[in-house]
Order: structure tokens, then sequence, then C-alpha cells
């Protein structure tokens, strides 16, 4: 929540930089990290037998991340509508699998997480520099068309 308080905050006061959305990629990375360690340590069994969806997302997660620093060195920091659905989406799969009322949400969430990374991989190939807070693949779509 407080991600999400700061970015509207810094829109609402005119407060944006060119730092802030780098930090909160990297914030979210560390927060996506230790909620992984943090369930493998938990629910390291029940968790073993999801790899067939943890390792598409963790994959699709890494690909999307070297291919901006391929592109355009520097970390992607593109804050779609899809990586926020799938943040969201992740915090509801952890709760389910921590409180264990079921697997189901947690692989609705992976599955939205390597939706999010596949955007993210063609925002990098179609966008010609790197930016910041590019709201969806449609963005840059109707961009081009209109270049």
């Amino acid at each position: 929540m407080s991600d999400w308080v700061d970015g509207k905050l810094a829109i609402l006061l005119n407060q944006r930089s060119e730092w802030g959305p780098r930090l909160d990629s990297w914030a979210d990375f560390a927060l996506y990290s230790a909620l992984f360690f943090g369930v493998l340590i938990l629910k390291g069994s029940t968790l073993s037998a999801e790899w067939g969806w943890l390792v598409p997302a963790l994959t699709s997660y890494a690909l999307s991340t070297l291919a901006g620093f391929w592109r355009y060195r520097c970390w992607p920091s593109y804050h779609t509508r899809a990586a926020k659905t799938s943040w969201f989406l992740m915090l509801l799969g952890a709760v389910c699998l921590l409180a264990e009322w079921g697997l189901w949400p947690l692989r609705v969430a992976l599955a939205a997480v390597i939706l999010t990374n596949l955007e993210t991989l063609l925002i990098t190939y179609l966008s010609p520099s790197c930016r910041d807070d590019i709201g969806s693949v449609c963005k840059i779509i109707r961009e081009r068309r209109g270049q």
C-alpha cells in the first residue's frame, strides 16, 4: 500500500523524478525476492509441487529484465497496469498459500506475472528508448502509429 500511496502522492504533488520509478522497481524486486524466499522457507514442501508455475514466472522476469539491460542499459521501470494487477494477485496468492486456502490463486497470479513479463518484453522491443511509467503496450503501439 505504501508503494501505491507513494506513487499517487508523487503524481499529485508533481514530485516525480528520474530516480523514483527505478527505486520503485528495485523495491518491488526486493519485495518479490523476500516473498519468494519467505514462502519457500515457510511452505517449501507445498511450493515444491508448483515449480511448473514458478520457473516460467521467474524465467520470464529474468528475460524481460535482461532485455531492458541489453537494449537500453537500464532497469525497465514501465509500471504497467498489468504489473500492478500482478502485484495484487501475487499478494492474494501468497496469503491463500500461507493460510492453506488453496493453490489456485497463486497459479492465477503466476500466470498473470508471466503475461506481464511478456508485455514488458514487447514494450522493450517496441519502445525506442528507456522510459518509465508507460501504462501498457497499447500506449507504445498508439505512439508508433502516430509517427
